[in-house]
């Protein structure tokens, strides 16, 4: 057992000094996540839009034997939904579409029994449709199911609106779907094609594309866990997660992404602001909870935070804006059945924490 440690411990320091932290208590708070022949994970912590600290930890293949490294590409679950969202202003920005636009214009046939259901509603998880993705019966009968954008989209948009659009914040993958059909009809290009064009390509994210069963080169292999023992994941149909939660990337292509919006480079200031503010509900009240963030005071500090996870894979990502700090963890391992999966969030948690224990400790100048 002891000598096991050592080598995790090893494992950790080498790969600490290829990949040195400004943050010397960020290595620290990485490592104690680290664990012998298990999957593993990437970090990567910025600040004023420089990477300062970049570390990969554990096994991208258990396997094989094949070590994680900075540049390995993840499925990031659903933060796929921050880009569906960004692509939808983006073409607002181009008169293309309006966010207060009903989505019958673009979905013929749409209804939800309870009042006109608009693009906003969609992004805001506000349009009352209950989702039937993350109902276990769905996930154990029908999610390894083949099906296409339009057939899922046809199946589900009716029948399944349980509030009045606006009452309630319902997290839904199906209405990001209907978004990603909009963007295809609004754009007059395939979803990721639209993305390509409009996102990654201007920000030459060449590592982001949306999931497939090609082979992609420097993926990491998906695991969960029975137990503290890891084996493959279940399989999963991305098809149901069109435009919610599938697509791939690296951190360095998410920070190069959340540098350029958050720099006002990708949405003018009215649709950067709908993006990250407070959704307003039907009564008055505020949800800190915009588009598809999650507002938080982490030490005081203002932080826009999104989960991921899909089947084998689970990711988070955190920006403080008054320090401009952004840190996102991308791991190839789910928490599905629960067992020695560690959360990214727990991860992104204790590097924050080291962050501003390092930053409080700082001399003086």
């Amino acid at each position: 057992m002891r000598l096991m440690k050592f080598i995790v411990i090893v494992t950790v320091v080498f790969s600490a000094k290829l990949l040195a932290c400004t943050f010397p208590g960020v290595e620290k708070a990485a490592a104690q996540y680290a664990k012998h022949d298990a999957p593993g994970f990437v970090f990567l912590v910025a600040q004023n839009n420089t990477v300062v600290c970049k570390k990969a930890v554990g096994l991208a293949n258990i396997e094989l034997g094949v070590p994680v490294n900075a540049n390995t590409v993840f499925e990031i679950g659903s933060l796929t939904k921050l880009f569906t969202a960004t692509a939808i202003l983006l073409l607002e920005q181009q008169e293309k579409l309006n966010r207060n636009d009903l989505v019958s214009r673009y979905i013929p046939g749409i209804t939800s029994q309870k009042s006109p259901v608009t693009i906003a509603h969609l992004l805001s998880h506000t349009s009352g449709l209950v989702d039937p993705i993350n109902e276990p019966e769905f996930l154990a009968t029908r999610i390894n199911d083949d099906t296409d954008l339009d057939s899922l989209i046809q199946e589900f948009k009716n029948g399944r609106w349980a509030y009045e659009p606006g009452q309630h914040v319902i997290y839904s993958n199906v209405g990001y779907s209907m978004l990603a059909s909009i963007i295809e009809k609004a754009s007059e290009m395939a979803y990721e094609e639209a993305l390509q064009k409009m996102i990654f390509r201007p920000l030459n994210m060449q590592h982001t594309h949306q999931a497939s069963f090609q082979i992609v080169k420097g993926k990491a292999t998906g695991y969960t866990f029975d137990g503290a023992t890891p084996r493959q994941h279940d399989f999963l149909n991305w098809r149901w997660a069109f435009g919610a939660a599938d697509l791939l990337s690296t951190v360095d292509d998410l920070n190069t992404f959340n540098s350029a919006l958050m720099q006002g480079k990708l949405l003018n200031a009215d649709q950067l602001s709908a993006l990250t503010r407070p959704i307003a509900l039907n009564d008055g009240s505020q949800v800190p909870g915009p588009y598809n963030y999650s507002i938080e005071k982490v030490g005081g500090k203002r932080a826009l935070r999104m989960n991921g996870s899909t089947m084998g894979y689970s990711s988070h990502s955190a920006y403080l804006q008054d320090s401009k700090t952004f840190v996102v963890v991308l791991s190839n391992s789910d928490g599905i059945n629960g067992g020695g999966w560690t959360a990214p969030e727990v991860i992104t948690n204790s590097i924050i924490a080291a962050i501003a224990f390092d930053e409080s400790t700082k001399p003086e100048k």
